[in-house]
């Protein structure tokens, strides 16, 4: 996939993603983005979809993919998306994304030709919502990939689809398996899958973290 292949998929990430926080009276600032969208792909094989084979990598502030930014960057450019609350830090200026009237429209537009990636996005922000939107970085920096990327240092891939390695994907699979084997006649439903590894996630963030996400560590 080229750079602008990529990009334009992450325009339809970047908008459903605030389109889903929305619902539940968020906005969203380049971090909770980034980890958003990450954990959206984590799920992402529940759903028979994968995110783009080159995606996200190890960065100072977790999970990061280029290609959301400069989505998110194009669509604020275009009027898709608007800027919030902008302030300034140490480090820059850190400011909060939305959808704009055009913005929403084009996720209504979005959401009726991507049923099944739209989905992911609401059932994501479902979670997170009830989990609490203070805990998204740190439900993200506890994926399993993640853990087991960050000692080795920033630019790793991060291959959450791949059953094989210490991923969501696998994690996602024996919780099928296992609640499978256990009910002999009845397939686990994937809301079902879904809250345990959301739980298995809110767990081990509160093992590793023992807190919520700070404001201030969410700068960029």
């Amino acid at each position: 996939m080229t750079e602008k292949e990529r990009n334009l998929v992450r325009t339809a990430d970047v908008i459903l993603s605030l389109a889903a926080a929305s619902q539940y009276g968020q906005r969203l600032n380049k971090i909770r983005l980034q980890k958003f969208i990450y954990l959206a792909d984590a799920v992402s094989s529940l759903f028979a979809l994968l995110p783009p084979e080159e995606s996200h990598t190890t960065y100072m502030h977790g999970p990061y993919d280029a290609a959301i930014q400069r989505a998110a960057d194009t669509l604020a450019f275009r009027g898709f998306v608007t800027i919030h609350g902008i302030r300034p830090h140490a480090g820059g200026v850190s400011a909060d994304y939305g959808l704009s009237d055009a913005g929403l429209q084009l996720a209504n537009r979005l959401k009726t030709e991507l049923v099944g990636q739209a989905e992911i996005y609401m059932e994501v922000a479902a979670r997170i919502n009830r989990i609490g939107w203070p805990h998204l970085k740190a439900l993200a920096y506890a994926e399993p990939t993640f853990v087991d990327a960050r000692a080795r240092g920033y630019g790793r891939p991060l291959e959450v689809t791949d059953g094989l390695a210490n991923s969501s994907a696998l994690i996602l699979s024996v919780i099928d398996r296992v609640l499978d084997r256990e009910s002999l006649d009845y397939r686990p439903s994937r809301s079902v899958i879904l809250d345990l590894f959301f739980g298995y996630l809110s767990e081990y963030a509160s093992l590793t973290t023992g807190e919520p996400d700070s404001e201030e560590g969410d700068l960029e």
